[in-house]
C-alpha cells in the first residue's frame, strides 16, 4: 500500500485492461478540461507538490495535467482519480 504525504493509503499499483485504461483517461481528460482537476485538489487539501510527491513526478507535471496541456499514464491517472476521491 502507499501511503500519501497527507496519510491517506491507496494501493501502490492499479492493474488495468485496455477498455480500463481507456475509461480512466476519459475521465481524467473530462476533468482536466473543465478545471475539475485542481479543484478536487484543493478539495481534499493537497498541494500540486503533495501529489506530486505520492504519484513520483515533478509538481510541474500536475501543473501541466490540471491544465490539461499533458496527461500522465493511465495507471497514474487512476492513482491520482482515486486520490482527488473523483467520481466523473
Amino acid at each position: 500500500m502507499g501511503r500519501t504525504a497527507r496519510g491517506l493509503v491507496l494501493p501502490s499499483e492499479v492493474k488495468m485492461d485496455a477498455q480500463d485504461e481507456v475509461a480512466v483517461l476519459k475521465r481524467f481528460h473530462r476533468l482536466a478540461r473543465t478545471g475539475r482537476l485542481s479543484e478536487l485538489r484543493e478539495g481534499v487539501g493537497l498541494s500540486q507538490s503533495d501529489v506530486a510527491r505520492y504519484l513520483a513526478v515533478t509538481p510541474s507535471a500536475v501543473s501541466r495535467w490540471e491544465a490539461a496541456l499533458t496527461h500522465p499514464r493511465p495507471n497514474r491517472a487512476a492513482k491520482l482519480l482515486e486520490l482527488l476521491d473523483a467520481d466523473a
